[in-house]
């Protein structure tokens, strides 16, 4: 599956969110969220020449069809919104400069974060491509922003969000 094929799986589901029954959405978040990283890393590995790529760029999503992206999952996960993770997987030793796995975070690198902005967030950064080839930008120009937003942004949303589904999907 390529990069546009995942981007469209996945904006379909969350657009499909609002009145959706909670386990088969975030079942189906899951499926097509899994299989939209899977396709940012062949990004990634392919290795998009910068040169010669247009100034053309996705126009952003405005912030009110975000807002009501967000709503409409929040209204489906409600309970299964709020997760807790870390903002630091590796400590490093000061020492070395290597992780040290064995050193626990300290308590103000626990935060509450909420799933539903997280799928909101990805929904944004894939629409908004899925929208510029829609428009005419050339995909390779659009392969280049997903490629960056999934280094710089969506990727870390994305794999937090597959661990909290996980955990309640089989809870």
């Amino acid at each position: 599956m390529d990069m546009r094929e995942a981007a469209e799986a996945y904006c379909q589901v969350i657009e499909a969110a609002r009145g959706s029954n909670r386990p088969q959405f975030a079942s189906d978040v899951a499926r097509t969220l899994a299989r939209a990283v899977a396709a940012a890393y062949d990004l990634v590995s392919a290795g998009i020449d910068e040169e010669g790529l247009g100034e053309a760029a996705p126009e952003p999503i405005p912030h009110e069809r975000w807002l009501t992206c967000f709503a409409d999952i929040a209204s489906v996960l409600t309970a299964w919104d709020d997760y807790w993770t870390t903002l630091d997987a590796y400590r490093v030793d000061d020492a070395t400069g290597l992780p040290d796995v064995r050193a626990l975070p300290p308590a103000d690198f626990v935060v509450n974060l909420s799933l539903a902005d997280a799928l909101a967030d990805i929904w944004r950064d894939l629409r908004q491509g899925l929208n510029a080839m829609r428009e005419g930008v050339p995909a390779d120009n659009v392969a280049w922003e997903w490629r960056f937003s999934f280094q710089t942004h969506w990727g870390a949303h994305a794999v937090e969000a597959l661990r909290a589904i996980h955990a309640q999907v089989t809870s």
